[in-house]
């Protein structure tokens, strides 16, 4: 689905003259008290995700990105540079 969702978006995307991907961004973990992982990508607000663990989090952020690519793409705009 998260797939489906960043090739779409790239289509869409033809304006911009590049796409950045999940892997260009820093992603940083830290626990969330009492228990579960937060995935997150500063550079991009509210992209984020919390998980019981660390691969689902990250997992989860996959999703997460997918669908912020998406919302920036339809405003005709390019997600934030990573930081």
């Amino acid at each position: 689905m998260a797939r489906d969702a960043i090739t779409r978006a790239r289509r869409e995307a033809t304006l911009h003259s590049w796409v950045m991907e999940m892997d260009d961004y820093e992603i940083i973990f830290y626990r969330n008290p009492p228990g579960g992982w937060v995935a997150e990508i500063p550079a991009i607000p509210s992209c984020y995700a919390l998980m019981d663990t660390r691969e689902e989090a990250l997992a989860e952020l996959s999703n997460v990105f997918a669908m912020c690519l998406e919302y920036f793409t339809q405003r005709g705009d390019s997600l934030p540079p990573p930081r």
